[in-house]
């Protein structure tokens, strides 16, 4: 699994290395041109599509300079300079304050082709995102307040009717351990959060009713949705879509591409947008797993093994300087670190924020292997160093 900073790296690069589409004269053609050119790899070009939304005076563009402000490191000044000059005021010098600042000016709207302008930017970090997101796309959500997440389409893979176990063969758990536990028509099934945290949603038949669960693992709770909608043959089946929406994960329909609100049940941009569809709940719990079996003895589990290889434990990453560690992070944690402020080799961390990343990791991979009945924890971890200069 590549490095934080190298898949951050990879998408900069990326946002880069394509040259400005060939674009009419058009006003509208002429001023995504110039939003492309924010994040040309020629400096000069750079500053000087600065120079002309500045001279241009035109707030419409101040959603595009905080996407130029996200992906750069250089010009990070003149970005915010040219921010405060169109806004009239200061948020700050992230791209973290500035997103805030645009959640609490829903007046200040893009400029006229700016759906085509994010769609070009964020297909040069994957190009599947294009089914997401293209020239007039259907959308009830601002376009320009959805973030990438730090993964690419399916990067967070759902888990979809996953193989189950009668309680008795569940020997990998242990009693303390949580789970989520649904009943539908005398049907109970329990899914481990140790097993959806490296999903974050799944699609499963539970007594005879097509559901999805989206789960949030910042805040430990979680959505069940019915998936039949009246209308239509087939069961919705989710996935996710890499985006976030006030840091909400959206989550993404398999038969239209059409993004999803996780917390409301709605289509928000794409095809079913204005459908009038809203997903109905189910009740779930969250229980120990001793107690959702003492609830429900007949009750089947999802298969230990489910979680990918490759994300099978923690991979630790540090960066040295002067001597001393301080990053240390896994190389599955990027979201929180894009936003924050740059660290040498590791954009977005801070030693501060290493520090309890790195502490988070530790505990969590100690207790995965203290319920695995694994241990030497340390011995199993790979830390990699890359120095940051003396």
């Amino acid at each position: 699994m590549p490095k934080p900073h190298t898949l951050i790296a990879a998408a900069l690069i990326a946002l880069v290395s394509y040259s400005v589409p060939a674009l009419g004269a058009s006003p509208a053609a002429q001023t995504q041109k110039f939003a492309l050119e924010l994040v040309s790899p020629n400096q000069s070009e750079r500053l000087a599509a600065l120079d002309w939304f500045k001279t241009r005076g035109k707030k419409d563009a101040i959603p595009a300079l905080i996407q130029a402000l996200r992906f750069t490191r250089t010009d990070r000044r003149e970005i915010v300079g040219a921010l405060e000059a169109l806004a009239g005021e200061s948020a700050g010098d992230t791209w973290h304050q500035w997103m805030l600042w645009q959640e609490k000016h829903a007046e200040v709207k893009p400029f006229a082709g700016f759906a085509g302008f994010k769609a070009a930017l964020y297909a040069r970090i994957d190009p599947a995102f294009s089914v997401f997101l293209h020239a007039g796309v259907k959308h009830e959500i601002r376009l320009e307040e959805i973030a990438w997440g730090g993964v690419v389409k399916d990067g967070i893979p759902a888990l979809t009717n996953p193989k189950l176990l009668p309680a008795r063969e569940a020997g990998y758990l242990t009693g303390d351990e949580l789970v989520f536990g649904v009943s539908i028509n005398g049907d109970a099934r329990a899914y481990p959060l140790r097993i959806l945290d490296w999903h974050e949603m799944f699609n499963d038949v539970i007594g005879g009713v097509p559901v999805s669960l989206a789960y949030c693992t910042l805040c430990g709770s979680g959505i069940l949705f019915e998936t039949t909608v009246k209308g239509r043959e087939k069961p919705f089946v989710f996935g996710s879509s890499g985006f976030l929406y006030r840091s909400n994960k959206l989550m993404y329909d398999t038969a239209t591409n059409s993004l999803w609100n996780q917390f409301t049940g709605r289509p928000v941009v794409g095809k079913l947008t204005g459908s009038g569809i809203e997903l109905k709940t189910r009740p779930v719990t969250i229980a120990s797993w001793a107690e959702w079996l003492k609830s429900n003895p007949g009750t089947k589990v999802t298969m230990d093994g489910t979680v990918p290889a490759r994300m099978d434990w923690p991979i630790l990453y540090g960066v040295r300087r002067g001597g001393r560690w301080v990053v240390i992070y896994s190389p599955l944690d990027v979201n929180c670190g894009i936003g924050g402020q740059p660290c040498p080799r590791c954009l977005g961390y801070s030693p501060i924020d290493a520090r309890t990343i790195a502490a988070n990791v530790l505990i969590d991979a100690a207790s995965r292997r203290a319920t695995s009945g694994k241990s030497q924890l340390l011995g199993t971890a790979k830390l990699e160093t890359g120095d940051a200069g003396e």
